[in-house]
Parts: C-alpha cells; sequence; structure tokens
C-alpha cells in the first residue's frame, strides 16, 4: 500500500526526499513499537529494516526490547519452579 502525505516544501528543501521518506518511517515504526501497537518484527518491516537493525535503533532511541514487569518476571521464574 502505497500512502500520500504533504509537507511543505520550506520544511523538507534541504533534505534528501529519501532520506526524509526513510527517517519518516523509521520514527513511525519506533513510535508503534514503543506503543505496543506492532511487534519487534512488524516494526522492523515497516521501517524496511532487518530485526537486528531496527533493536539498534531501539537502543539509541533507549525503547526496551524486552518489556517485562517485575510482576511478568515474578510468574515466569514461579513457572520454572
Amino acid at each position: 500500500m502505497q500512502l500520500a502525505i504533504n509537507i511543505p516544501d520550506n520544511l523538507i528543501k534541504y533534505y534528501d526526499k529519501e532520506q526524509f521518506a526513510t527517517e519518516i518511517l523509521l520514527n513511525n515504526a519506533l513510535m508503534m513499537y514503543a506503543q505496543n501497537k506492532l511487534s519487534l518484527s512488524r516494526s522492523a518491516e515497516f521501517a524496511g529494516m532487518n530485526i537486528y537493525e531496527f533493536i539498534r535503533e531501539c537502543t539509541k532511541c533507549k525503547i526496551p526490547i524486552i518489556n517485562y514487569s517485575a510482576e511478568d518476571l515474578k510468574k515466569e521464574v514461579e513457572n520454572l519452579l
């Protein structure tokens, strides 16, 4: 699917259009992943990256890859015992 958005020329006249579009996709993928709207693999796909590249970007932006609450961890440990 292709989606078109209008961005004022004065906002992108100093940017390479392809690079700008890539950044928009990455930033949206990071945001949707951080909000639990997309899985890690779907977010990577949305950003046009492999999962390892996307994990690296998450790390740069301090977005946790493993998002376990203390309660979830406690349940996992109990299940192991």
